[in-house]
């Protein structure tokens, strides 16, 4: 992925290395700790956690994306009261090399070939059809990515923000494909039904989400769209990503063990939506949330209700 966002941007001539400022770049390593710990103790990020969880009716993931909101609340109202009561924190010395030349030739369209090309190289030289299957796929969704500039913290953070409806439009769109599509293939049998259904209704869920959510919120994107935006030289990305490098197994080996025995098993179920409300009425609850949520998305950009610019 990061291969591919990298080759798309360079063949858009949109690469650039770009240094924030040092209090946007701590909150970019701040951000990525909490996400990594906020993905392990939820058993899922935005991908694992909320858009693909949803689509494979896990009742966790309806759990998980209101920790989300929660989060992205929270960090919205935290990044209003930085900027008046200490604004050199998202001020100071930036900077921006190797960008191409708006006018005029630039060696960037070529470089992204090269890196595609290798990127490619990279996938087939793996090992099992199966590895080779998730290094391209890998490459096109990185490629998909950059081109599209797709990111869930855009769909939440905005309502609380500008009141742009466009990301949360996206992202509906997408949930609503892969949910219809994740449902046609477990009534069909092709996958197991638990598929991408965690351990993880009621408690893993919120709170996970929750210090996710916050994290994803002020480091200025999700591990997927950190990834992609590290493609394209953003150095507050890069220390995301690192950030969630290193949280990550700390959690696993740390933090989580010791979380889960704390909590009783009615608050850590694996719940499939169908086993309560047969596949009819979980995917009916599903669409009622995101038309729900498509209309909210609408009133509040047409009214700005909610909004904090």
């Amino acid at each position: 992925m990061l291969i591919g966002a990298l080759g798309s941007a360079l063949l858009g001539k949109e690469f650039a290395i770009r240094v924030a400022p040092v209090g946007e770049l701590f909150k970019g390593l701040f951000g990525g700790i909490l996400m990594g710990i906020g993905c392990i103790l939820a058993m899922g990020c935005t991908i694992g956690g909320f858009f693909s969880g949803w689509a494979a009716l896990s009742g966790g993931a309806l759990i998980f994306v209101v920790g989300l909101v929660i989060g992205v609340f929270f960090a919205v109202k935290y990044l209003l009261w930085e900027m008046e009561n200490h604004p050199k924190m998202s001020t100071g010395k930036s900077g921006t090399f190797l960008q191409a030349k708006t006018k005029g030739t630039s060696l960037q369209p070529l470089a992204g070939i090269v890196v595609v090309i290798i990127g490619a190289a990279i996938a087939l030289s793996l090992t099992g059809q199966v590895l080779i299957g998730f290094g391209l796929i890998g490459l096109f969704i990185g490629v998909i990515l950059q081109r599209s500039r797709w990111c869930i913290v855009r769909s939440l953070r905005e309502p609380f923000m500008t009141g742009d409806a466009e990301p949360a439009v996206a992202i509906i769109a997408g949930l609503l494909v892969g949910l219809l599509g994740f449902t046609v293939i477990k009534i069909m049998g092709i996958g197991g039904e638990m598929t991408m259904v965690g351990s993880n209704f009621w408690m893993p869920a919120i709170i996970g989400g929750l210090i996710f959510g916050f994290g994803m919120t002020v480091a200025g994107g999700c591990t997927v769209g950190s990834t992609w935006r590290a493609g394209e030289g953003h150095v507050k990305l890069w220390l995301a990503l690192i950030g969630i490098i290193i949280a990550a197994p700390l959690t696993a080996e740390y933090i989580q063990p010791a979380f889960m025995n704390m909590l009783p098993a009615s608050m850590k179920q694996q719940m499939f939506l169908p086993d309560y409300f047969t596949y009819l009425g979980a995917v009916v609850i599903m669409l009622l949330i995101l038309l729900i949520w498509f209309l909210f998305a609408k009133w509040n950009e047409r009214t700005g209700k909610l909004s904090a610019m």
